[in-house]
């Protein structure tokens, strides 16, 4: 996700990522487990045109410490918006280290599949098949002093980041 206008310090209060939902059937109704973290990164590179290889290095040696395992539900109606688990802690760990700032990029990772057979899978539509409805990363957050605290009363702040390339 680029130009994530999220400011260096802010508390983060939620975090999650918006899909639509783009396949049903049989390539996506089996349950399995998956792992969900974030590239520990300042400011993610793009990683079009990267090997496997790369991501599973990425994923495995690159990522924050916080992560979440879930189980995706099973979905029933294409199109009809999903939302991933809250990634508060991955995204609090990204603003907080050196060199973030707003506008930077954050990498969303999700795999480690508990799936023993390659059929497990949910499908969401993305940039490339249907832009309006490509993922989005939307955090809530508190500005970091000086700006505002929430604590004094000032509105906590929503921002919606949709992937574009």
């Amino acid at each position: 996700f680029t130009g994530v206008p999220v400011p260096a310090g802010a508390e983060v209060m939620s975090a999650k990522v918006e899909f639509y939902v783009d396949k049903v059937g049989s390539c996506c109704n089996e349950s399995f487990q998956i792992t969900v973290t974030m590239q520990s990164s300042p400011d993610a590179a793009g990683f079009a045109g990267q090997p496997s290889q790369y991501l599973q290095d990425v994923f495995v040696n690159h990522s924050t410490s916080a992560k979440t395992r879930y189980v995706p539900p099973v979905d029933s109606v294409v199109h009809e918006p999903r939302d991933s688990p809250d990634l508060q802690a991955m995204v609090q760990e990204i603003v907080d280290l050196p060199g973030w700032a707003a506008g930077n990029a954050m990498v969303v990772l999700f795999g480690d599949s508990s799936s023993t057979s390659d059929e497990q899978s949910r499908e969401y539509e993305s940039f490339d098949g249907e832009p309006s409805m490509a993922p989005s990363l939307v955090v809530s957050f508190c500005p970091a002093p000086p700006v505002a605290l929430c604590a004094d009363g000032s509105a906590v702040q929503t921002v919606t980041t949709r992937i574009s390339t």
